[in-house]
């Protein structure tokens, strides 16, 4: 099993994307520890566009800029802006073009698989797409609420929000990665690592991972999570930190 990771901005791996101006930093994949995992953050300069192909159920959250995600077999756009989520089924295709900019998380789960293996037909599928606004809000305990954006047999996708406090250590039962949105604060993990977190900031938490976010200002702290295997933010187990 692999470690916990902290990743900062320009810390990844920095790929093209099939044309210029289109690029991808990988935070999180199975060469940094991960199974189910693979985390990047998708950044488009002025009308670019590319090709993706998900390899794996892919969901997108566009952080900030707008664009659209189109379909390679069916006429079909949706609309991307600040606060949308989208996914790209297994075995999909899709363009994504930007317009003045446009920057996504992108999580693919599984990841993609060998290319050894025999390829499959493009799956012939609608989008589907969803803004947070459109989403309602659950209880994951005092002070911390969080909205379901996307799930499949795969994949959880979700934004939370965590008020000022401080949670006791927990652990999930999946993979898990973070993208802070807003505010500030320190993510715990385990008895001796804490460390600062911002706008940009990533996480990766493997399955049984003592850990805990704490805000400690007055703006709501806001980030993105990605569970794999699905499952609800509002299920943990209560641990003691530097249990593994």
């Amino acid at each position: 099993m692999g470690e916990a990771r902290v990743v900062r901005p320009g810390e990844g791996e920095r790929r093209p994307i099939e044309q210029p101006g289109a690029t991808s930093e990988v935070r999180i994949s199975p060469q940094t520890g991960s199974v189910h995992i693979i985390q990047s953050i998708y950044s488009f300069d002025s009308h670019a566009h590319a090709r993706i192909s998900a390899g794996g159920d892919e969901v997108l959250y566009v952080i900030e800029g707008e664009g659209e995600l189109r379909s390679t077999l069916l006429h079909e756009t949706r609309l991307l802006r600040r606060g949308v989520a989208a996914l790209i089924r297994d075995g999909q295709s899709a363009v994504i073009t930007a317009g003045e900019s446009l920057e996504m998380v992108s999580v693919v789960s599984p990841p993609p698989r060998s290319r050894a293996l025999v390829a499959r037909g493009e799956v012939v599928a609608p989008f589907f797409s969803v803004h947070e606004d459109d989403r309602r809000a659950e209880s994951a305990g005092e002070d911390r609420e969080f909205k379901v954006l996307i799930e499949t047999k795969h994949v959880t996708q979700f934004v939370g929000f965590i008020r000022r406090s401080k949670a006791p250590p927990h652990t999930h039962t999946y993979e898990e990665a973070i993208y802070i949105l807003e505010g500030e604060g320190i993510v715990h993990i385990g008895d001796d690592r804490h460390e600062p977190i911002r706008p940009g900031t990533s996480i990766f938490l493997p399955p049984g991972t003592p850990h805990w976010l704490e805000n400690r200002g007055e703006r709501t702290l806001k980030l993105l999570g990605v569970f794999s295997p699905p499952g609800s933010p509002a299920n943990h187990r209560d641990a003691q930190a530097g249990e593994g």
